[in-house]
């Protein structure tokens, strides 16, 4: 039978094995311009401009060579003659064709986006603020991460503080409020990438929290606060805990399991097999599994627990919750990490003065 000090032990193996596996050695908190989507169109200042036209002149002969070389026509020399906008894939060919480093026209990249809208912007953008922290806990749990429109699912409080560390990174990134979502431009979505968030659906890809955010103290406080707002249910008299929830599709469970198995309609974990449990218990959301571990530093107990599992048409999901329960270890929870969005603030305080 498997005991929770067991099962912990279990879990944070499973915690040291994927940081290990996801810990990258040259991984940094600066993005470049050629970190952008290829397609993206980039202004080039004058000075970078010009730099381009005069290293062609000194190393070719005839215009005609280089053009070759590098695989751009006629057209693409003439813009930037002319200062207009060009394709990033565009710009990579010539430089490297000059044997020109990428890192060395950070400072010459003026603008970024589309032929409808390009935006001011200063290479390299730093990413080590607190502001990613936000932007993670967010688009972990509220947003979702496409590459065309990364949209954040609040307006209001939330939304303006979502709005506002992304122009703390980019100051004047473009976005728009559509059917109630925050749509951003697309840097914002290989902004993410770099971060860890990945594109698609979480549940299935199961992501974890960065390790550069979950090894920073303050970070990991920051970004508590923003999933919590997000994903976190504040105390309420009926209930008398703090709850944090989130899904994982499961794996590899036996076929005539999943066969007699209710569509859309959730079986408890009570209910489920005693197999099957010791599987689902073995394999948490790692965002969860991480967030439990992040509140033990800050000592603060809660419980983690599967609530049962619910079967979809493509995947088999379940649900997983953390419970902090009474009420000196919710003030805890308020004095360390506590919610930033009012009406949890309000919640907070009325049940801990009550």
């Amino acid at each position: 039978m498997i005991t929770f000090e067991n099962i912990e032990k279990v879990w944070i193996e499973k915690l040291k094995q994927k940081y290990q596996e996801t810990n990258l050695p040259n991984f940094n908190l600066v993005f470049h311009w050629y970190e952008n989507f290829d397609d993206n169109l980039i202004q080039i200042s004058k000075e970078g401009c010009n730099k381009i036209i005069n290293t062609v002149r000194k190393k070719y002969l005839f215009k005609k060579t280089f053009d070759e070389e590098s695989e751009i026509n006629n057209k693409t020399f003439y813009q930037i003659k002319k200062y207009k906008p060009i394709r990033i894939f565009t710009l990579k060919k010539i430089l490297k064709t000059l044997e020109l480093s990428y890192l060395s026209f950070d400072r010459y990249i003026i603008a970024i986006g589309s032929r409808d809208c390009l935006f001011k912007i200063d290479f390299p953008l730093v990413l080590a603020r607190k502001d990613v922290a936000i932007l993670i806990g967010g688009f972990m749990s509220d947003g979702c991460n496409d590459k065309e429109h990364p949209f954040y699912a609040n307006t209001g409080f939330l939304g303006n503080k979502m709005i506002k560390s992304a122009q703390n990174i980019c100051p004047s990134i473009s976005w728009e409020i559509r059917h109630e979502k925050i749509r951003f431009h697309p840097i914002l979505s290989r902004i993410l990438l770099k971060l860890g968030v990945p594109c698609g659906r979480k549940v299935i890809l199961n992501p974890i929290t960065p390790l550069f955010l979950w090894s920073n103290e303050l970070w990991s406080k920051i970004y508590l606060t923003q999933i919590f707002d997000d994903e976190g249910h504040a105390v309420e008299p009926s209930s008398r805990k703090i709850v944090l929830g989130r899904s994982v599709a499961l794996d590899n469970l036996p076929k005539d399991f999943i066969d007699n198995l209710p569509f859309k309609q959730k079986v408890y974990f009570n209910n489920l097999p005693k197999n099957i449990k010791n599987f689902i218990v073995k394999s948490p959301p790692l965002l969860l599994l991480s967030e439990y571990f992040m509140l033990k530093r800050f000592d603060i107990n809660s419980s983690m627990r599967c609530r049962g599992i619910t079967k979809y048409e493509k995947w088999i999901s379940a649900d997983w919750v953390i419970e902090i329960y009474g009420k000196e270890n919710m003030k805890k929870f308020q004095d360390m990490i506590g919610f930033s969005e009012p009406s949890k603030i309000n919640q907070m305080k009325m049940y801990i003065a009550g």
